[in-house]
């Protein structure tokens, strides 16, 4: 009985230990890009407000790094109300264990994965996000940013419009 024991034990563990590092192995594909989904990319995405797209694997890669580090010091997603102030609907924020399996990916290295985990991207309108404005105004010249510079505020005069009081 004992040997009929160990014997079953000797097959069942190897398997065991493939499945467990399949399941522990943190991939884009599998984990990370639900994250992203979830979190990132109604800003990080091509035409939008980010600096760099977290769509594919390959916009994800080069910045794997610099993730890790916004995730890891809260700079990612941003989120200017504090904690202690309640809970707001609609909250940007990511949980310890989200932080946790970005990091992971980024210390393995950032694999891929299979590409048969890979969930349907996420298909984002192609309008106002808060409804069509009334009017859409461009600077008439493009003016340089400064990195690393703090919020800059600037003011276009003569676009002409008449501005009245109501």
């Amino acid at each position: 009985m004992r040997l009929r024991t160990l014997c079953l034990f000797a097959l069942v563990l190897p398997v065991c230990a493939v499945e467990a590092r399949a399941q522990g192995e943190v991939t884009f594909n599998n984990q990370v890009v639900r994250i992203f989904q979830q979190h990132c990319q109604t800003c990080h995405r091509p035409g939008n407000i980010a600096p760099f797209s977290l769509v594919t694997y390959q916009d994800a890669q080069i910045h794997a790094l610099q993730i890790r580090s916004a995730v890891i010091t809260g700079e990612m997603p941003p989120w200017k109300p504090v904690n202690a102030h309640g809970v707001f609907e609609g909250e940007r924020s990511l949980t310890e264990p989200e932080i946790q399996t970005i990091s992971a990916w980024v210390g393995a290295g950032a694999p891929e994965g299979n590409p048969n985990d890979l969930p349907e991207p996420i298909r984002f309108p192609e309008t106002w996000s808060a409804g069509t404005p009334d009017m859409v105004i461009q600077p008439a010249s493009s003016f340089p940013l400064l990195a690393g510079a703090d919020d800059i505020y600037r003011c276009f005069p003569n676009i002409g419009l008449v501005c009245s009081r109501i």
